[in-house]
């Protein structure tokens, strides 16, 4: 071989060690740059030599997390030893000691009015100040609602529509809540409030009713037929501004008129057609405008109970023995004649008659008497057409009043 051939051979065999060096760097390039790859994505599970997954998880590198600021620690996390923070004081101790208020101690509670019955009128003249304003509640002891509420559960009376008579419901509500606690039937009560002299007023009212609005679902009874409404008209003040006051409250009115008060009636009905009035009384009842009445104002309600179907001998007697004598002598005959009285009202308003009692002293509530109301309500009602029964006894004053009554409760 030449000199010049020699020369060619090494430097073809120089080229060939650079060729293989070059290429040797850039595999083991390309394998560290997969690799990194690998360990720096999603992390694998590696499987192990069974061929099951292992739950050994590969440590992945370790990469600087973002650093976000620790929230400060709040007073009441980590109190200092030195310095217990005042807001941690108050989270454990008890709130300070205070007086209840009167309104605080009492919880209204609701009371199904479901029975065969249900009374849209008594009394309750026991409260202190009262016996001197009601017309005929002073020549009696009153009967308790506790003591009603027990006569009408044990003759299936639901609810009852309770008048309650006070001269001063400042010094009254306690009693009157209290009069209507613990007791199993429910009632409806309405304000029949007197100022200091036995005068009646809006003020008066308004006085006794705002802020007891829980209590009260109606006004009334005023009677016509004793002070300090006997003689005056319907038409004349306070009864304009009064009747505006009912409607705005969405308040019932119940009023007693007598035969002077007949005419009257119906002016102050088409003035106040959004008063919802209800009447009561066998004044009213033995003329013909009655009917009339309730023919031609959709706001007027009738109560037919027993005061006014027996005439108003209720009040008559002032014990059960002389009423008891009476009534065995006459049942029958009055059972026909209220009868014949209440089919036409009921044929003319069959959804706005509804049944009551009018019953508010103590002897009214004793067995023997409230037995034999409740014996002449039944023949009466039994007697009816069948389309009236329910709806006079009971089914007319829960779609008028609603299906629960209340009573109170002490905290």
């Amino acid at each position: 071989m030449n000199q010049k051939g020699f020369s060619q051979l090494v430097l073809m065999v120089i080229v060939g060690i650079v060729v293989v060096v070059a290429g040797g760097g850039v595999w083991y390039y390309q394998q560290s740059s997969e690799q990194n790859k690998s360990t720096s994505g999603t992390q694998v599970t590696p499987e192990s030599s069974s061929g099951e997954v292992s739950s050994f998880p590969i440590e992945e590198p370790k990469q600087q997390a973002p650093t976000t600021p620790a929230p400060a620690p709040t007073a009441t996390a980590v109190p200092s030893p030195t310095n217990k923070p005042i807001v941690q004081k108050e989270t454990i101790q008890p709130a300070p000691t205070q007086t209840p208020t009167k309104a605080s101690l009492w919880i209204r509670k609701e009371v199904s009015c479901a029975g065969k019955f249900f009374d849209t009128h008594v009394h309750f003249d026991g409260l202190a100040h009262s016996e001197i304003v009601f017309g005929h509640g002073n020549a009696y002891a009153s009967l308790t609602p506790k003591e009603l509420a027990k006569r009408m559960s044990e003759n299936g009376i639901g609810c009852g529509i309770l008048f309650v008579t006070s001269l001063d419901m400042n010094k009254d509500y306690d009693a009157m809540r209290e009069s209507i606690s613990g007791i199993s039937a429910g009632f409806k009560p309405f304000i029949n409030v007197f100022g200091s002299t036995g005068n009646i007023s809006l003020d008066t009212i308004k006085q006794g009713y705002e802020g007891r609005e829980e209590a009260f679902f109606g006004i009334g009874e005023y009677a016509f037929y004793t002070e300090p409404l006997l003689g005056t008209s319907f038409t004349a003040e306070p009864w304009p501004a009064i009747y505006n006051y009912a409607a705005g409250k969405n308040l019932f009115l119940m009023l007693h008129p007598t035969q002077k008060q007949a005419r009257e009636i119906g002016t102050m009905l088409s003035r106040y057609p959004n008063t919802k009035v209800m009447l009561h009384g066998f004044e009213l009842l033995n003329t013909p405008d009655l009917t009339n009445l309730l023919r031609n104002h959709k706001n007027l309600y009738w109560t037919y109970d027993l005061a006014t179907m027996l005439d108003g001998y209720l009040y008559r007697f002032q014990d059960s023995a002389g009423f008891i004598s009476w009534f065995d002598a006459n049942k029958q005959q009055y059972l026909n004649s209220v009868r014949s009285k209440l089919l036409p009202l009921l044929e003319v308003a069959p959804d706005r008659v509804m049944w009551g009692t009018d019953i508010v002293a103590v002897w009214h509530g004793e067995t023997a008497v409230f037995s034999r109301l409740m014996d002449f309500s039944r023949s009466l009602v039994d007697s009816l057409p069948a389309e009236h029964r329910d709806n006079y006894a009971f089914a007319n004053a829960l779609r008028i009043f609603g299906f629960t009554g209340i009573k109170f409760e002490k905290k």
